[in-house]
């Protein structure tokens, strides 16, 4: 439980002298801040693979942080991303437990194919979604579950001739026609705009390779995931260090259910299971389903 093992604030500040500080001739809090940047630093690299290096802008999406550290560097994250909202869900440090509980049972199935042109049609395509529902929803059934329960999601692998690598598009689940086909082609060419910077002629053949299918099982318990109950702590104030310029701040240290209002930074949400961390220039607020929104105020 909460306050089960104590931190030895000496013990840590000796390592870090010994280990770090002196030997770089650094005082020990720019030092600590120092681990930490590296930290972030490893992360942001991880997040640029799947955004900027995927054609992405960081600053259309959101940033969701979890586990036991994740709220931590959120914030300095965010900022060198310019992402402008960051998303802490209840539970941040038992999220990965929490989303095995409510997961969905999941099936994928795909057919592989080569058509283009002429032979691009629905008739075709929903042939081979039916094939592809029917041994899904067999599959499905087998682990205990009615046809009712199931939603399937279409997409086409496609590419354009002669390419060796293919994108993944979505396909409308309704009945596939000559509109929902010329959709999928312009959306594969908005992608590989945006994922290569270029397209091909505009008379260039797309071929479709494969169709994939997902089957999977409706809401399975989204309801466990709400605010654990806060600990009996009362509001306190602690010193915190969050770049040289600044120093150490008096930071109040509040509960999630104490950001009822918009309320600005520094501060610190303490949980049993993880600490947020709001620097100085963001607020952060609890929206309506229980998620801290930490927001990045504008200059």
């Amino acid at each position: 439980g909460h306050g089960d093992v104590t931190i030895d604030v000496e013990s840590a500040r000796r390592s870090v002298y010994d280990k770090i500080a002196a030997p770089l001739g650094m005082d020990v809090l720019p030092a600590a801040a120092g681990i930490h940047n590296i930290a972030n630093a490893r992360m942001m690299r991880a997040l640029r693979e799947v955004s900027s290096a995927r054609g992405r802008d960081p600053r259309n999406f959101l940033l969701t942080a979890f586990g036991g550290s994740g709220p931590v560097h959120a914030a300095g994250l965010a900022l060198e991303l310019c992402t402008a909202r960051v998303i802490i869900p209840p539970l941040p440090g038992l999220f990965s437990a929490v989303g095995l509980l409510c997961a969905s049972v999941d099936r994928h199935g795909v057919r592989s194919c080569l058509v283009a042109g002429e032979e691009l049609h629905g008739s075709t395509l929903d042939e081979i979604r039916r094939e592809l529902r029917e041994d899904l929803l067999s599959q499905i059934s087998d682990s205990g579950f009615e046809r009712e329960q199931v939603q399937f999601q279409t997409s086409l692998d496609m590419r354009f001739r002669g390419q060796n690598s293919e994108i993944n598009i979505p396909l409308d689940e309704r009945e596939t026609t000559t509109a929902t086909i010329q959709s999928a082609h312009s959306e594969f060419k908005r992608e590989h705009q945006q994922l290569y910077g270029h397209c091909s002629e505009p008379d260039s053949a797309i071929q479709v390779i494969a169709v994939r299918m997902v089957g999977r099982t409706r809401d399975l318990g989204q309801q466990l995931l709400r605010p654990a109950p806060s600990f009996d702590s009362p509001r306190t104030m602690r010193q915190a260090y969050f770049d040289s310029a600044q120093g150490m701040l008096e930071t109040p240290v509040l509960r999630r259910n104490d950001l009822l209002e918009s309320t600005p930074g520094p501060l610190l949400i303490d949980e049993t299971d993880a600490t947020t961390v709001v620097p100085p220039g963001m607020t952060a607020q609890l929206d309506k389903e229980g998620n801290v929104v930490i927001t990045i105020d504008q200059p």
